[in-house]
């Protein structure tokens, strides 16, 4: 998870506004009536069963324990402990550095990633079982693996990449079943369909590059070479193009029947544009700090907060 918040800080937003989404959902459907912190709860598997201590993750087991969430108190719910602060970003006319580019960029995401967290439970440690029905039948069946599920069949490199990607990505977990686990995947937002969460990530990435742009066009940065300058420039344009490019494979893949040719072609090709943005992403990370040899003496210089209100 930390890797993913350096590399694709995108993929937290996008996974908070899928889980914002799915909580929204039960906070607004008449049948549940949930409060944002219980639907948030249930996203993270914070509810389970009293009966295995399976997460009770998926909207028809919610359903099945309906009453038993609504008994709970939000109060047992919520994080007392939540007293993070945002602080406030002051611009100044000083030149800055790499490092400050990619921390703003950071910030930004961070902001709108606390905006949709904001009712989330948070550093919770155990989880509340709960009552429901007893359904022995659905335990067993769901804990003996279907017949053509063999030992092997998620054993191929290309097959793990592909699950892992989607997982991060878009929060897809197919083969998921919380009556055979005991926690949700990382990147769980639910079983509910999101419409939008690849529309905001493509624009969160493409923002995100923007960002990295900015010394371009204000030629407010310090880089100690041409060459380290251009490849901050090349690799910045890399992360504004890259989502749109793989938002534009993923529409027109959409467009091909299951299994064929064409289909799996714009599926290797929308893995290439995810390589490229990672490799990019690495790039900017690292000419963060080799960027920080030979400062000018005036980017050392201490902001004044004394003359910040006056």
């Amino acid at each position: 998870m930390m890797f993913i918040a350096l590399i694709a800080p995108e993929a937290i937003f996008a996974l908070a506004l899928r889980q914002y989404s799915t909580a929204r959902s039960f906070h607004k459907d008449p049948k549940y009536k949930f409060s944002m912190t219980h639907g948030f709860f249930i996203v993270m598997g914070g509810f389970v069963t009293k009966n295995g201590n399976h997460p009770i993750a998926k909207k028809s087991l919610v359903f099945k324990h309906n009453e038993s969430i609504k008994n709970t108190q939000e109060v047992d719910i919520a994080d007392k402990s939540k007293n993070d602060r945002l602080a406030k970003i002051i611009m100044r006319a000083f030149r800055y550095q790499g490092l400050e580019t990619t921390t703003l960029g950071l910030a930004l995401i961070q902001c709108l990633t606390g905006f949709f967290w904001l009712n989330k439970p948070q550093r919770v440690s155990e989880a509340i079982p709960v009552d429901g029905p007893i359904d022995l039948s659905s335990e067993i069946e769901a804990k003996c693996p279907p017949s053509d599920a063999g030992p092997g069949s998620g054993s191929s490199c290309k097959r793990s990449v592909g699950k892992a990607l989607n997982g991060v990505l878009f929060g897809s977990y197919p083969e998921f079943d919380p009556m055979a686990e005991s926690c949700v995947p990382s990147f769980w937002s639910g079983d509910l369909e999101h419409n939008l969460h690849l529309l905001s990530l493509t624009v969160c990435a493409s923002v995100m590059g923007f960002v990295h742009l900015l010394p371009w066009w204000t030629n407010s940065m310090f880089f100690p070479s041409s060459a380290e300058m251009w490849l901050w420039r090349a690799t910045a344009w890399m992360l504004v193009a890259s989502p749109i490019l793989c938002l534009a494979l993923l529409t027109i893949k959409s467009s091909f029947q299951s299994g064929s040719n064409a289909k799996a072609l714009f599926t290797y090709l929308t893995y290439g544009v995810v390589a490229l943005y990672i490799f990019a992403r690495s790039i900017l990370v690292i000419l963060c700090f080799t960027t920080l040899r030979g400062v000018p003496a005036g980017m050392l210089t201490n902001v004044d907060w004394r003359t910040l209100f006056h």
